[in-house]
């Protein structure tokens, strides 16, 4: 069995390598691969464009990600989506005889919406921000990866947001790249007292507020995604 979690999207080729796995297994019959990319379909929704990030050079609808592994001859068993749809996954067998057929959904944004949720996301967020910051309130970020350095790129012009928390000791003491933040563990919040925390990945909340309460840290904790959510209803 082959497992490729996140890899595919940081190639710029990524059908030589999957060529390359298919050949290496041609004698062993029965051979299956489990394939997961980031979803390519979330990314071009308002609440998903912190993924679009110069890291990732290949992008994957179902549709996409179907195409190039029939391409290289595997056989589609499956796919679907996990990570509350942030992730696209495929099952597949090396024998390359037939196929499943797996049909998904056309992916759910044009051109044109894309560029006017991408405006409205940016839009919404900035106007929260420059509303706490107004009223006097100390914000931070939770999360220092690739949606965190993102949103406050393009959310905070202003750097309202000056603290930025983040559960890997490998990126405390660190900064966020060209807005400069520096990266706090959270064990540092009791003495900062944050009023407002934004969280980037709704999937965490709950976590992070356990941390917070078990810190005794009493801070309103904003769901970026959920931002953009209350906005459309």
């Amino acid at each position: 069995m082959i497992c490729s979690r996140h890899v595919l999207e940081h190639l710029g080729d990524p059908g030589s390598l999957l060529r390359s796995l298919r050949d290496w297994h041609k004698d062993r019959p029965g051979a299956i691969a489990y394939f997961e990319v980031p979803n390519g379909d979330f990314c071009l929704k308002p609440h998903g464009i912190w993924d679009l990030i110069y890291e990732h050079v290949s992008y994957f609808t179902p549709q996409s990600m179907a195409f190039l592994l029939r391409a290289c001859d595997y056989r589609v068993l499956d796919m679907g989506l996990a990570f509350d749809e942030q992730f696209l996954w495929a099952e597949v067998a090396l024998d390359g005889a037939g196929d499943s057929a797996v049909d998904m959904a056309e992916p759910s944004a044009s051109a044109g919406q894309i560029r006017t949720g991408y405006e409205t996301m940016i839009d919404t967020c900035r106007r929260k921000i420059e509303t706490f910051a107004a009223r006097g309130l100390k914000m931070a970020l939770w999360g220092a990866g690739s949606k965190g350095a993102t949103f406050l790129n393009l959310a905070d012009p202003a750097k309202s947001i000056d603290i930025v928390v983040d559960i890997n000791p490998r990126k405390r003491n660190q900064h966020i790249a060209l807005t400069g933040q520096k990266v706090v563990a959270p064990d540092v919040l009791p003495g900062i007292r944050p009023d407002v925390i934004f969280v980037m990945n709704a999937l965490y909340t709950k976590e992070i507020a356990a941390t917070l309460d078990r810190l005794g840290v009493r801070a309103e904790l904003v769901s970026v995604h959920d931002l953009m959510e209350r906005k459309s209803a």
